[in-house]
């Protein structure tokens, strides 16, 4: 069967050979040549497939919480734009995506949900816009740092676009250089950090535990969905103006019979008090306190203070003394004694306040009158 198919072949018009195929080679050892060319394409045709994962990362999906902590004191001293933390940073993680090396892959970083509040701080030189935290006079400075493919971190810079901090920033190897990992593979990451800054006026209450930042692989300029982002939260933290607590006080003048005063400028014995201020804040220059009649000065010499309208008794004053005893220095500011700038601490401003005769005539009835006492920071 073999010769027959020879001679035949002499009689019949010389045919053109074809190229072998992948499949042809595959099916026949041929000459070790083309056995060595037939894997080869074979091995061209399966790689074809591999442009597209080429441009797939894995990983992601990482959250991390930036531990604020947890009660912050604002002094009241404090002016806009000074810091009310340090900074607080997530940790350096290289490899949140792994992706193949020159496939234009990089790292993305956004600000998701904030808005600026129209305030910059300087911090190691570097600029940083701060951002609403929904808390009246409480802003968060946020930073941001990346590492592509073989190199470190490479240093702190604003975080969030200019006027869209939703959007992604994206920083790849296209314009960083080309990882040589070994592998062909090349690992990215991104981290940030926080501070919270006063704004304003500083209102009490929680600040919520939120998203503040997400990382995406980015191939192009495009992130990716797939693998999932890596995000970045704050814990919650109450937020407080840090001065005095100064409780309201009653002082008990007693009951005492009309005949007991003898004339203008008589008195009853004094009751002693103290005007309490609670959880005072370290850190200042000092405290100072003013005491101002809510109703009329009857003698601004002597620290008499006419009774309020719903007095019954008439031609008595409220006198108001020193620890001394001598009488107070309503409307003028005074030192609070003992104010220790080294820590939180608890104060007393010893007092007196008796029944002064005014007029010509007491008589019987209730006796009220009212002051407030306000407090200055240095």
């Amino acid at each position: 069967m073999h010769a027959r198919c020879r001679a035949d072949a002499r009689h019949q018009r010389p045919r053109r050979r074809r190229r072998p195929m992948c499949r042809a080679a595959m099916r026949s050892p041929g000459p070790p040549d083309m056995r060595a060319r037939g894997v080869a394409m074979l091995a061209g045709l399966l790689s074809l497939p591999c442009v597209a994962w080429s441009a797939a990362c894995t990983g992601g999906g990482q959250t991390y919480v930036l531990m604020l902590p947890a009660t912050i004191r604002v002094l009241p001293t404090a002016s806009v734009g000074t810091a009310l933390t340090g900074w607080i940073d997530s940790p350096a993680v290289n490899d949140h995506y792994t992706c193949a090396a020159g496939a234009d892959a990089g790292i993305g970083s956004r600000l998701p949900g904030v808005r600026e509040a129209g305030l910059d701080i300087q911090s190691d030189g570097v600029t940083y816009a701060v951002y609403r935290t929904g808390l009246a006079g409480v802003g968060m400075a946020i930073r941001r740092d990346v590492k592509i493919g073989d190199r470190v971190y490479a240093g702190w810079h604003r975080a969030g676009t200019p006027g869209n901090a939703a959007s992604w920033q994206v920083d790849r190897t296209r314009t960083q250089g080309t990882a040589t990992q070994p592998g062909g593979m090349e690992t990215t990451g991104v981290r940030f950090g926080v501070m919270l800054v006063k704004t304003g006026p500083v209102t009490a209450g929680t600040l919520p535990s939120e998203l503040v930042a997400e990382g995406a692989a980015v191939i192009g300029d495009v992130a990716q969905t797939t693998p999932p982002p890596v995000t970045f939260r704050i814990s919650a933290t109450a937020v407080q103006p840090s001065t005095c607590r100064t409780p309201d006080v009653v002082v008990d003048l007693g009951t005492h019979m009309t005949h007991r005063f003898t004339g203008p400028g008589s008195t009853t014995p004094p009751r002693l008090f103290q005007f309490a201020l609670n959880d005072c804040p370290a850190g200042l220059n000092g405290i100072t306190y003013r005491i101002d009649a809510r109703s009329a000065i009857v003698a601004a010499d002597k620290a008499v203070v006419a009774l309020n309208a719903a007095s019954g008794a008439t031609g008595v004053g409220v006198q108001l003394l020193d620890a001394a005893g001598d009488p107070m220095r309503l409307g003028t500011p005074i030192d609070v004694p003992g104010y220790d700038t080294r820590r939180d601490a608890d104060y007393a401003i010893p007092l007196a306040a008796r029944l002064y005769q005014t007029g010509s005539v007491v008589t019987a009835g209730a006796v009220r009158a009212e002051v407030t006492v306000t407090l200055d920071y240095r």
